[in-house]
């Protein structure tokens, strides 16, 4: 309990010796306290246990194999291990010992780099939701969302979670109960994690509605749209939107990348249309990206935010750009890791220097998880730079072999039985690709991969902030912790940036820009980060 910090029910601690009596929330606790006292004094079953007294049955453990499995778990993070070592220190010590040497080791703790990250996200964390207006927001109770896919389902389970009412749209019968069937199938999902009982996941689904019927959306506040990834069926939609929902309502696009000032520019009153950017899965990763588009009103921006908030989850105000914060850093990021595998780096050794970092997942496997093509898709809906003919090749030789990924059972990893395993055919793709691209390979340590990595993130996040895309830099590194995987005790891009130092930052970008072009590493202006 002390090394992972998770969440418990009391029920599941009612045999564990951690607590002697469970009452119900509604009974008087001192009286029931008082009950439980006299009834042990009666039965003589009474036993006074003061702190640092009991002795603790450890002949069986093992330290060594203990530790070194909450080392793998805690992924870089020092303060679990820290706090086993002092357990395994202090266990045998009388209380006044045993906390000389805790409080020792936490004050070494407070003064370390990730103490430091932690504190600066809970500030940036604080930052990244105000957004200054004396708008007043839209009171939302009934929320339209048309497309009940994977996405869609997603956001109408985040919406229903947090008490709202919610209309499903979809195309035809068939599509919309397979809609219903992933709403309804989600909320069970927390049922079974004990986090909502079956009474409370029956008045979720009772709130939902679902149609095929655009009409159905005219008591609408809100509605949100999250279909195909194609600029000219979202423009249709919008248009017959703006026909059937309420003059006061606040229309929304999901998009990752698309042009949101090009969708609103379809309507009547284009002030009504933001971006709100869901992180796939909907219902649970935190990040919403809340864009304000050339025209939005300070009304639908400061309604985004709000219900962000009641979502509980993490709202970031973004300015319009190809893949907005988010996915024009992760395409960067990208940029290098492909590249990496051209000039030689392999598949396995990028994703292990990553993950032995901190990253939740190496990258490549995240390819392999969301759809190799997804992005290459998205990447082709605009031409591939001249000056960058590396620029992911390797994803693209992976689609040309039909290697999209998990779906497929093949991608830059192979997968039996859902297991990725190292791919020799993947490796002679990118082989044959960086041969024919006359680029020369090399090999990579684990910290060369990490470093251009997190190089390819800061500049991009630095030219984000200076373009006005995102309100504050530490943005940025709201956007990563919660919508990419970026571990929380290192703080993020930005404060990552501040750790290597800006001379650091220059003479490697310089290195790397005479290596390329200065299209591909332009300059950086450091001095934000003073």
């Amino acid at each position: 309990m002390v090394t992972q910090g998770k969440h418990y029910t009391v029920e599941s601690l009612k045999d564990s010796g951690v607590v002697d009596e469970v009452f119900d929330a509604n009974d008087d606790l001192n009286e029931k306290t008082l009950e439980f006292v006299f009834s042990k004094l009666s039965a003589g079953e009474l036993q006074v246990r003061k702190t640092g007294e009991i002795e603790a049955d450890v002949a069986d453990i093992n330290w060594e194999e203990e530790i070194n499995l909450i080392a793998k778990k805690a992924r870089g993070k020092e303060a679990p291990v820290v706090a086993a070592s002092v357990i395994k220190e202090t266990v045998a010590l009388d209380i006044r010992s045993g906390m000389k040497i805790e409080r020792e080791a936490f004050l070494k703790l407070r003064e370390s780099e990730q103490s430091a990250a932690l504190r600066y996200v809970f500030g940036a964390e604080k930052q990244s939701g105000k957004f200054d207006s004396t708008a007043e927001p839209l009171n939302v109770e009934t929320v339209g969302v048309i497309g009940g896919g994977n996405m869609g389902s997603g956001i109408a389970t985040a919406f229903l979670n947090a008490g709202f009412k919610v209309q499903l749209i979809e195309q035809n019968e068939d599509a919309l109960a397979a809609g219903k069937e992933r709403v309804v199938s989600n909320i069970q999902a927390n049922v079974k994690r004990g986090m909502i009982n079956q009474e409370k996941a029956n008045s979720l689904v009772s709130s939902l509605g679902a149609a095929t019927d655009y009409q159905t959306l005219e008591n609408c506040e809100l509605v949100i749209e999250a279909i195909f990834e194609d600029i000219e069926v979202k423009k249709t939609l919008f248009q017959k939107l703006d026909s059937v929902v309420k003059e006061t309502a606040i229309l929304a696009t999901n998009t990752s990348y698309l042009d949101i000032n090009d969708i609103a520019s379809v309507l009547k009153d284009p002030s009504r249309v933001i971006g709100m950017h869901f992180f796939s899965p909907a219902h649970i990763m935190k990040l919403l990206e809340v864009v304000k588009s050339e025209q939005s009103s300070e009304q639908a921006v400061a309604t985004g935010m709000m219900i962000g908030k009641r979502l509980r989850k993490m709202p970031v105000l973004v300015g319009v750009c190809f893949g907005f914060a988010g996915n024009r850093m992760y395409t960067r990021y990208g940029r290098e890791i492909q590249q990496m595998l051209l000039e030689g780096a392999s598949i396995e050794q990028i994703d292990k220097a990553m993950t032995n970092w901190g990253m939740a997942m190496g990258p490549l496997a995240v390819q392999d998880l969301s759809g190799i093509d997804i992005g290459h898709n998205a990447r082709s809906a605009q031409p591939f730079p001249e000056h960058d003919p590396g620029y992911f090749r390797a994803a693209a030789v992976m689609v040309e072999n039909g290697r999209l990924g998990r779906k497929t059972n093949q991608g830059f990893y192979d997968y039996e039985e859902g297991k990725p395993i190292v791919s020799k055919k993947a490796a002679e793709l990118i082989k044959g690709k960086a041969k024919s691209l006359n680029i020369e390979q090399r090999s990579f340590t684990a910290d060369e991969i990490v470093e251009r990595a997190l190089l390819g993130l800061i500049s991009e996040g630095i030219a984000l902030f200076k373009e006005g895309i995102v309100q504050n830099l530490s943005d940025i590194d709201v956007i990563w912790l919660h919508g990419y995987g970026f571990p929380r005790h290192k703080g993020g891009p930005i404060f990552q940036a501040k750790q290597i130092g800006e001379s650091r930052i220059q003479e490697r970008i310089s290195m790397l820009r005479e290596e390329t072009s200065e299209l591909i590493w332009p300059e950086v202006d450091l001095s934000v980060l003073q």
